[in-house]
């Protein structure tokens, strides 16, 4: 029973038998041998145990059970920032698509907006220019967001 408690709770730590066996200050090769019941700890290794894997005494013996690890906390998603930088996003690329087929398909009207434009930049390229901007914006904020 100690053994099946000890490799478990070792495991459900997220432990090889070389990290537990370092932090008790024994071989790996002891680990083992209470791991396979070939072998039982003194209670100063017990007691180490059960600061390290955040038990009581009877836990660790089998004496009361072990509560399972608490479940974490839901994670939303998207976050109100990734939604709002995956929709500029989503919409600087269609409008991309859809200046690019207006480009293909009405070439006239192309030329009228270019006219149109006051500034040395043709006024498709200041188009152009505002879709990147806005796909840039979204790209960073849900980027910002993914790393925290």
């Amino acid at each position: 029973m100690l053994s099946n408690r000890i490799y478990t709770l070792r495991r459900r730590a997220g432990l090889s038998q070389d990290q537990l066996a370092e932090l008790l200050g024994v071989s790996r090769q002891a680990v083992s041998r209470w791991e396979n019941g070939s072998a039982t700890p003194g209670l100063e290794k017990l007691q180490a145990m059960c600061r390290c894997f955040q038990v009581t005494m009877d836990q660790l013996t089998g004496a009361e059970e072990v509560p399972p690890p608490p479940l974490p906390p839901p994670r939303e998603t998207l976050t109100r920032r990734s939604r709002l930088g995956a929709a500029l996003c989503a919409g600087g690329a269609l409008g991309i698509l859809g200046l690019g087929t207006a480009m293909l398909l009405l070439p006239d009207s192309m030329e009228a907006v270019d006219a149109s434009s006051m500034v040395t930049l043709n006024g498709s390229g200041l188009l152009l220019l505002l879709l990147l901007l806005i796909m840039g914006t979204g790209a960073i904020l849900v980027l910002r967001d993914r790393r925290k």
